[in-house]
């Protein structure tokens, strides 16, 4: 027999409770259309038990979602996008999100949509952002040093700030230049 994935069903478990919650219902109505008892959808929204295929067939359609989207919170049309962009469905819903306030403030104008895909294209902003990820791996790195190191007296801690601090400004030079070419100032 093999042993549960606790984290994957608990993950499932609590998509499956916002659903529900999202819905409107409680426990025993979703018992109710599913033909279980109550304690069968306390355990699956826990991640004690896991789900039959029929089981997730009857959630899929109760709930208007795919399996997919039960099983890893995608639909099954971002999956293909998840596989090309590695993007999660979060970042999808913001862009989504976004779109949907474009559409609506600027009723298909020039608008905040339209930034974003133009950052999303211009390779600079990807540098901006690759040196941004590496400004803040070293500046965590600086600062767990300074944690570990304060029971050191070996440790130059004003050093370590000193370098910290200078990520900082290199950083905030390299976003200030970047913003300038966008907004087309000299």
């Amino acid at each position: 027999m093999t042993e549960l994935n606790t984290e994957y069903l608990k993950t499932v478990g609590a998509r499956v409770r916002a659903l529900r919650e999202a819905k409107g219902i409680t426990q025993d109505e979703l018992a109710t259309e599913l033909g279980m008892v109550r304690t069968g959808v306390v355990k699956f929204e826990m991640g004690a038990q896991d789900f039959k295929s029929e089981t997730i067939a009857k959630l899929s359609d109760y709930f208007g979602v795919t399996a997919d989207y039960l099983l890893r919170g995608a639909s099954s049309g971002a999956l293909d996008v998840f596989r090309y962009t590695g993007l999660t469905q979060a970042s999808l819903d913001t862009l989504a999100d976004e779109k949907n306030v474009n559409d609506a403030l600027f009723d298909g104008e020039w608008g905040r949509i339209e930034v974003v895909n133009e950052l999303l294209s211009d390779s600079e902003y990807h540098y901006l952002i690759g040196e941004f990820a590496i400004f803040r791996y070293q500046w965590r790195r600086i600062h767990r040093e300074i944690k570990d190191g304060a029971k050191d007296p070996d440790v130059d801690e004003a050093a370590l700030r000193e370098r910290a601090d200078f990520l900082h400004w290199q950083f905030t030079q390299k976003t200030a230049k970047y913003l300038e070419k966008l907004l087309g100032e000299k």
